[in-house]
């Protein structure tokens, strides 16, 4: 995993804000996701799922609103709403992808490539996407906008 600094300062500027996201003060729990959160999967050139980027609802309309820069009021909107499109997915799978340079670049580490968001489902303990609950290595990330508190977890098997 890199360095947190080298992730939240590649995020800030994708994202034009550089105070957007800090590690979280605690882990989020992804035994117990909502609706509306979304997982962009990290998978090396076999499509082996390596590594995976997840973010709740508030997440990923800020994160992707910000990137194709939707007006903070029509985010807002949204979030009341429980809305996410495709609009939003896209930019939240560009995110992850241009995040990936970062891990990328790591002495050893294979080249992962982003499949797009989708909608996650609590992993099942004996299913296959049962590393997501205890992943090798982990960053959380939380922040705040307009709208409420986000959540962002980085994952590697």
């Amino acid at each position: 995993m890199p360095e947190t600094s080298e992730i939240l300062d590649i995020l800030g500027a994708i994202l034009g804000d550089e105070d957007l996201l800090r590690p979280a003060d605690e882990p989020w729990d992804l035994g117990r996701v909502s609706a509306g959160t979304y997982i962009t999967c990290l998978c090396n050139g076999e499509g082996e799922t390596l590594g995976a980027v997840a973010t709740d609802l508030n997440a990923t309309i800020c994160l992707g609103g910000r990137l194709v820069m939707m007006p903070e009021a029509g985010l807002a909107d949204k979030a009341r709403r429980l809305e996410v499109d495709e609009a939003l997915t896209d930019a939240v799978t560009e995110i992850v992808n241009m995040t990936r340079i970062v891990f990328n670049r790591l002495p050893g580490n294979e080249h992962l490539s982003p499949l797009p968001a989708r909608a996650m489902k609590t992993p099942r303990a004996d299913g296959g996407e049962a590393w997501l609950l205890e992943p090798s290595a982990r960053l959380d990330l939380a922040g705040e906008c307009s709208f409420g508190a986000l959540r962002i977890a980085i994952l590697f098997r």
